[in-house]
């Protein structure tokens, strides 16, 4: 990922919030932000930023977030995203090309983790990936 990012001038900010450990499956979690990073990188304009947060929300559950200051999704296609039924093709900003099974991928490995997985975006002021996963086997 480290050369779509310098080619494209992206800056990353990370915050974790002290050490974190999550109950999941790491094969699974490594592709799950493998993807939503790929995403960030490739809907965000040259020159932008990228902020990935890690924290113990007040369920006890691990929340990751990857937040972009891109091109933003449609909030009428928002909820439409995880499902297998509606494919979407979106090319990014430097003309990448994606299949659209990203986010369905991520938020099936996410589910079988016992997490969840949630967008909050706006239309060219970027996009805002929200996931947990357990602290603790339960």
């Amino acid at each position: 990922l480290s050369e779509k990012i310098n080619h494209k001038q992206i800056s990353i900010q990370k915050h974790i919030s002290g050490d974190i450990v999550a109950f999941a499956d790491y094969n699974m979690t490594n592709t799950i932000v493998r993807n939503l990073l790929t995403n960030a990188i490739k809907f965000t304009n040259p020159g932008g930023h990228i902020y990935v947060s890690a924290l113990i929300n007040d369920d006890n559950m691990v929340e990751i977030s990857i937040k972009d200051d891109g091109i933003g999704i449609d909030e009428k296609v928002v909820d439409k995203l995880f499902r297998i039924d509606h494919q979407f093709k979106v090319i990014g900003t430097a003309g990448e090309m994606g299949t659209g099974l990203g986010l369905k991928l991520c938020s099936d490995l996410i589910l079988k983790n016992k997490g969840r997985i949630w967008i909050k975006s706006s239309l060219n002021e970027g996009t805002c990936i929200y996931f947990t996963l357990p602290q603790f086997y339960e």
